[in-house]
């Protein structure tokens, strides 16, 4: 009875798994991709992706902010591609929805020039 009891428990878990969502999105200096993770637990997510700048010329210094229901992250780099480390966390229980919290995702970056100019743009993600 115990044995069987198992095999049920473990055949059911192994229907869930992670659901994932891309974004993409252009700026006039930037291309964006960001994969966001829902884990087969309820209240896990995580979001990573890629950054490059689109002009010849090499940014000094650049900050991302990535803002999303219920939190925000944060990073910086240098370079003109930049890889956004997997940033993961809790996810409100009442958000159970990889589009809709896709949705409300926005990303900021700054960035300094070599003359120490300094910049800054929203990326449109869809």
């Amino acid at each position: 009875m115990t044995l069987l009891i198992g095999i049920l428990l473990s055949g059911c878990r192994a229907n869930l798994t992670d659901e994932t969502h891309s974004l993409h999105g252009t700026s006039s200096s930037w291309e964006a991709d960001l994969q966001i993770t829902f884990t087969e637990d309820p209240n896990e997510r995580f979001i990573e992706g890629n950054l490059e700048f689109l002009d010849d010329t090499i940014p000094h210094k650049v900050n991302y902010y990535i803002s999303y229901p219920q939190g925000g992250s944060y990073g910086n780099s240098r370079g003109k591609d930049i890889k956004i480390t997997a940033v993961g966390g809790s996810r409100d229980r009442t958000i159970n929805d990889i589009e809709e919290f896709a949705e409300n995702i926005t990303l900021e970056v700054e960035w300094e020039n070599g003359r120490g100019e300094e910049f800054q743009e929203s990326i449109a993600l869809d």
